[in-house]
């Protein structure tokens, strides 16, 4: 009787575990496709950010230097 019981119980945990790795792998698979989502996201975030701060430094480059107050010839 206990060694019956026994290996249901071992069938039983087998049954799971497999059920549990597959489970775990189609989650894995789905969280992989959501982690890569939001990888693209931020990288072409950063990459839009970078490109307005680049074009923010250009137009600072190319535009003649503001004076702020005229230079006083008098003293």
């Amino acid at each position: 009787m206990p060694s019956q019981q026994s290996s249901v119980i071992s069938q039983q945990l087998t049954l799971n575990s497999t059920a549990n790795i597959s489970f775990f792998s189609s989650l894995d698979r789905r969280n992989y496709l959501i982690l890569a989502i939001v990888v693209l996201i931020k990288v072409s975030a950063i990459v839009t950010i970078t490109l307005e701060l680049l074009k923010v430094l250009y137009r600072i480059c190319r535009s003649p230097p503001i004076l702020l107050e005229k230079p006083s010839t008098e003293m």
